[in-house]
């Protein structure tokens, strides 16, 4: 029952674009099989667009030594940006 719920709740969900940018921090190492291989497939979901970052390793490796260095340093410059301009992301 519950899963027949999450089910139709999924079917019926619609996603709106957000008036803003998202942020995509994205691994230099990638799948073959993803169609966009420039916004992964979030530029639907956003009316202002994507700010996309590459960071070194592949979807698991981007979050473990040595990469996250690299990728808290991109997260790290991509904060202190917005803040510069005051946005909201």
């Amino acid at each position: 029952m519950i899963s027949e719920r999450n089910a139709a709740a999924l079917r019926n969900y619609k996603v709106s674009p957000i008036d803003n940018y998202i942020y995509l921090f994205k691994a230099k190492t990638r799948p073959y099989f993803v169609d966009d291989f420039k916004y992964l497939g979030w530029r639907k979901y956003t009316v202002k667009g994507v700010k996309v970052f590459e960071v070194t390793g592949d979807h698991d490796t981007m979050f473990k030594a040595p990469n996250v260095e690299e990728l808290a340093q991109v997260l790290q410059e991509a904060l202190n940006e917005v803040q510069s301009k005051k946005q909201v992301i």
